[in-house]
């Protein structure tokens, strides 16, 4: 395929069939990243047992949104940090072993969205990120915590979940502008 030859603001696939390799997947995100798209968006149908990688040369990438697809091999040796990455949106995603790293890749990260994920760890992990601003935590299952104490610019926060987990930790000098609980179970 010939190299792009011009910058796309948005890149957006959709996966109907259960029939795209993983190479081909990849091919898409390395063609997104050398078109330097700001806002990239990948849906794959719910059978999906494919891993999503970051591509290596997206400097401008400030919108990331998944749907369906694993992250589990996002985070590699030697990885760089995606300076620009604001907003990540996961919405069922598998997410095991290694989401801090990813997080400690996205230092400008103002938004994360978890939406019906699955938290496959053995362990709790937390959600610490100074930049933070606004988390979204909505039907997760499997073990998260956010420690909204360790967030001082966070604004928003909403969880919709399970109440026996209690995923979450306020102290009573955290200030929110919006706050949204709702426990189910």
């Amino acid at each position: 395929q010939p190299l792009p030859r011009r910058r796309l603001d948005r890149f957006s696939l959709v996966v109907e069939t259960s029939k795209l390799k993983s190479s081909e997947l990849r091919r898409f995100t390395e063609y997104a990243a050398e078109c330097r798209v700001e806002d990239l968006h990948i849906e794959m149908p719910k059978s999906s047992k494919l891993n999503f990688h970051l591509p290596l040369s997206s400097p401008l990438l400030a919108r990331l949104a998944l749907r369906r697809i694993s992250i589990s091999s996002m985070y590699y040796k030697d990885a760089q940090p995606f300076h620009a990455l604001e907003v990540i949106r996961l919405y069922s995603v598998p997410i095991k072993v290694g989401f801090d790293k990813i997080m400690a890749l996205c230092p400008s990260l103002i938004t994360l969205d978890l939406c019906g994920c699955h938290c496959d760890f053995k362990r709790r992990w937390t959600i610490m990120h100074w930049n933070l601003r606004s988390v979204t935590i909505v039907e997760c299952d499997g073990y998260t915590r956010a420690n909204l104490a360790c967030l001082p610019r966070l604004g928003s926060f909403r969880y919709s979940g399970d109440f026996l987990e209690m995923p979450f930790f306020v102290q009573s000098h955290t200030a929110l502008a919006d706050l949204y609980i709702r426990f189910t179970h």
